[in-house]
C-alpha cells in the first residue's frame, strides 16, 4: 500500500517521501498523482520510535492474578498516544490497522529476528534510567538546598548553557486571534428586580491573573509574580480548577492580540519531530535526543502534576527557575499537557498578550474518577 507526505505531520517524513517516492495514488488520504512510497519502506524511519518500547513480560510487569491489559497496550496505540503528531488530519483513520500491518510486515525479519507482534501488549522502556546526563535531580537538589538564584556548580552551568539550543527545538507559535480559556470557581449575583437576584459569571476584568499582592506560588510562577494560566479548550480549563459536583464555574474566553512564541512541552519528551534524529552510528539518534531534552521532559512532568496543597512550596523552585530561564530567552509562555483533561495548558508570562472577550457561567453536572489499588490491581 502507498502513502504520501500528506499523511504525516513530520517534515522529515514529508521530505523523505518527496525525495524517494514516485508519482502514484495514496491509499491512506486519497490524493492522486502525488509522490508516494510503499509503507514498508518507512520501517527503518519508524524503528527508533518502536525501539523505545518492549513487550510486557510475565513475572516482570504482571503476575498470576493480574490482567495484562492493565499493564500494557497495543504497540500502535502506544506510539500514537505518545507521539500524537505523527499522522495528519488528512490520514484516513479507518485504514490505521492496514498501515501498521504494512509497516511491520514480514519482509523486515529473518529467523534470528522474529516479526513484531501487533497483537501483543507493550510498555515503554525507561530511556532515562541511570542516564548520567540527566541533571534534573541534581539541579533540583542544588536549588532547594545550596543556592537559589545563582548557579556556581560548573557541571550545572555547562548543562544550562545548552538550554537555548534545546529550547529552539521546542518553539511553537500561537497565532494572533487564537482563543484560549481560563476558569475560576464561583460566580456573582446580580439584582434583577427589587427582591430577586440572578446568578451571573464574574466580570471580564475579574478573569485575569491575580495582582502581585495576592499572587500565590504556582508551578511556574513564584509568589508575588503573577502569570496567566490558560487552556486550549473549555473542558480542560474547567477540569484544571477541580470543581465539585454542583459548583458554578466562570469561564473566560481570551483572544490572543498578537502572535506568541512559546515553548511547547506537550510533545513527547518535548520532541516535535521524532523522525528528525539521524541514527547512523547510534550517537545522534532519537534516544540521544530524549536524553538531551531530559530537563524539558522533567519540566513538563512537573508542570503537568496537579499542585498538592500538602507539598512544600520549595518543591516548586526548580520549575520556577527553569521557567524564568525560558522567560529570559524572550519566549512568551509555555505550553504543556494537562493531567486533568485531553487538552493542553498554556501559561503566559504577560497578561497583555491576550484580551478577555467574554465570560460564560457553567455548572458541574457530574464528576467521574478512575482509580486503582496501590499494588496496580483494579
Amino acid at each position: 500500500m502507498l502513502c504520501c507526505g500528506n499523511c504525516f505531520e513530520s517534515q522529515t517524513l514529508k521530505k523523505h517521501i518527496a525525495t524517494a517516492g514516485e508519482t502514484g495514488n495514496c491509499d491512506f488520504c486519497g490524493r492522486r498523482k502525488i509522490k508516494c512510497i510503499d509503507v514498508s519502506e518507512l520501517y527503518e524511519l519508524f524503528l527508533p520510535i518502536i525501539g523505545l518500547y518492549r513487550e510486557i513480560e510475565y513475572g516482570v510487569d504482571y503476575f498470576e492474578d493480574d490482567d495484562p491489559f492493565d499493564f500494557g497496550d497495543l504497540l500502535p496505540d502506544l506510539v500514537e498516544r505518545d507521539w500524537y503528531s505523527i499522522f495528519s488530519d488528512g490520514f484516513d483513520n479507518d485504514k490505521r490497522d492496514d498501515f501498521w500491518r504494512e509497516l511491520v510486515g514480514q519482509d523486515h525479519y529473518d529467523k534470528d529476528n522474529p516479526p513484531l507482534s501487533l497483537s501483543s501488549l507493550w510498555v515503554e522502556r525507561d530511556v532515562l534510567q541511570n542516564h548520567p546526563y540527566d541533571m534534573w535531580s541534581r539541579l533540583s537538589y542544588y536549588l532547594k538546598t545550596e543556592r537559589r538564584f545563582f548557579i556556581a556548580d560548573e557541571s550545572l552551568i555547562g548543562t544550562l548553557s545548552s538550554l537555548p539550543d534545546i529550547l529552539a527545538g521546542a518553539r511553537h507559535t500561537i497565532p494572533v486571534g487564537d482563543l484560549l480559556y481560563r476558569a475560576r470557581i464561583g460566580s456573582a449575583m446580580r439584582k434583577v428586580v427589587k427582591y430577586r437576584e440572578k446568578r451571573v459569571p464574574f466580570k471580564r476584568k475579574e478573569m485575569g491573573a491575580p495582582p502581585p499582592s495576592i499572587a500565590s506560588s504556582g508551578r511556574a510562577n513564584p509568589s508575588g509574580i503573577p502569570f496567566l494560566y490558560l487552556a486550549t479548550d473549555v473542558t480542560t480549563a474547567v477540569s484544571e480548577v477541580r470543581p465539585w459536583k454542583g459548583a458554578y464555574v466562570s469561564v473566560g474566553a481570551f483572544r490572543t492580540t498578537q502572535s506568541i512564541e512559546v515553548i511547547d512541552l506537550s510533545a513527547k519528551y518535548a520532541i516535535d519531530d521524532p523522525f528528525a534524529y539521524e541514527d547512523s552510528d547510534g550517537t545522534f539518534g532519537l534516544a540521544y535526543g530524549i536524553k538531551e531534552n531530559s530537563l524539558l521532559h522533567h519540566l513538563a512532568t512537573e508542570l503537568t502534576t496537579p499542585i498538592d496543597p500538602d507539598r512544600s512550596l520549595i518543591d516548586y523552585v526548580p520549575t520556577q527557575f527553569l521557567t524564568e530561564l525560558i522567560r529570559n530567552e524572550g519566549y512568551g509562555g509555555i505550553k504543556y499537557p494537562s493531567a486533568m483533561a485531553e487538552g493542553r495548558n498554556i501559561v503566559l508570562f504577560s497578561e497583555s498578550l491576550v484580551s478577555c472577550t467574554s465570560v460564560r457561567l457553567h455548572q458541574i453536572d457530574s464528576i467521574r474518577y478512575n482509580h486503582s489499588r496501590e499494588d496496580g490491581r483494579q
